[in-house]
């Protein structure tokens, strides 16, 4: 008569793990799935179980009540610029230069940072405020630019993509932007060290863009102007494109080296603060890791999503002696 297959738990783990990093992975997305392996364990212990699946419940349903719809638009290379200029400006008078469907984005970014600055001030904190806006700058600064090489059909060289790819990748501006709500542990020291692009930011943003580029030219690359850090690559050495992929896998890797050198060894910088970096560089390792999972969303990413912030996890059925049943 047949069996049925004994369940191993070391061997589902080890599978897993050659498959995503642990260290690498979303910690709350790795809860979701240790916690599904741990279920179907014959040893586990079901109050613990019972009390795993409630706590992820429970802020899964907080973060459904957070989410918001976004929308974006399509511009003109014109009205970016004038966009860009705004920013840089930082005056709601200039608005009035802006077309209509703009001036609504920056009256809603300028109030936003009016109400971070309101908010801030209680703590004696405003001055926090000053850094995020100087990163937005920067921020916009580096996609005009991008927009500017896809309207003039130009590829830029590695080199001088790179200069404004560790920029455009955002991995400064979120990390500025996460430190405004991290009260007495963010103090002023923190946010001036990250004007020195640290290694850990730098390494964050090394991450975060070339993971981004390696999945957006598996889509792009037949689009001949979508410039990607691969494309430039290719113009600036003339090798195969077997070559780059190998070559800028070897820059993720360091770099995950010097994230991993900043947050577990000695240093000065409270660790909270280095952990923003780390989980920015573990969402892009998840959504990037075979293909840019942004702009394609495929059905792995779609599960991930459904896991995290959508289904939760079946609670087993408790009889009236408060008694799990089978």
């Amino acid at each position: 008569m047949a069996t049925q297959p004994s369940y191993h738990p070391l061997a589902t783990r080890v599978v897993y793990a050659l498959k995503q990093v642990l260290h690498r992975g979303i910690p709350r997305l790795e809860s979701r799935h240790y916690i599904s392996m741990y279920e179907l364990d014959p040893s586990h212990d079901k109050a613990i179980l019972e009390f795993a699946k409630l706590d992820f419940n429970l802020l899964q349903s907080s973060y459904q009540k957070e989410l918001k719809e976004l929308t974006s638009s399509n511009a003109t290379i014109e009205e970016l610029e004038l966009f860009n200029e705004a920013i840089q400006r930082w005056d709601i008078s200039f608005a009035n230069h802006l077309p209509d469907y703009m001036k609504l984005a920056y009256q809603f970014i300028l109030d936003t940072f009016k109400e971070f600055e309101r908010d801030l001030e209680k703590e004696g904190r405003s001055f926090c405020v000053r850094y995020a806006q100087e990163e937005l700058k920067a921020l916009s600064r580096a996609y005009l630019q991008e927009a500017k090489w896809f309207h003039k059909k130009y590829i830029p060289n590695y080199d001088e993509y790179f200069a404004n790819a560790i920029v455009s990748s955002a991995c400064t501006f979120v990390r500025v932007g996460s430190y405004l709500g991290m009260e007495e542990i963010a103090k002023r020291e923190a946010f001036e060290s990250i004007k020195t692009n640290p290694k850990a930011t730098r390494a964050a943003g090394i991450i975060g863009r070339l993971m981004d580029d390696i999945g957006d030219h598996k889509f792009d690359k037949d689009r001949d102007y979508i410039v990607t850090a691969v494309k430039c690559y290719l113009k600036q050495y003339d090798v195969f494109e077997k070559v780059v992929h190998k070559e800028l896998q070897r820059q993720i890797e360091n770099a995950w080296m010097d994230l991993n050198e900043e947050i577990l060894g000695p240093t000065i910088v409270p660790r909270p603060l280095l952990a923003r970096s780390l989980n920015f560089c573990r969402a892009m390792d998840v959504i990037y890791k075979d293909l840019d999972g942004y702009t394609i969303v495929d059905e792995a990413n779609k599960e991930n999503i459904r896991a995290m912030l959508i289904n939760p996890i079946q609670m087993l059925d408790v009889d009236d002696h408060g008694h799990s049943q089978a």
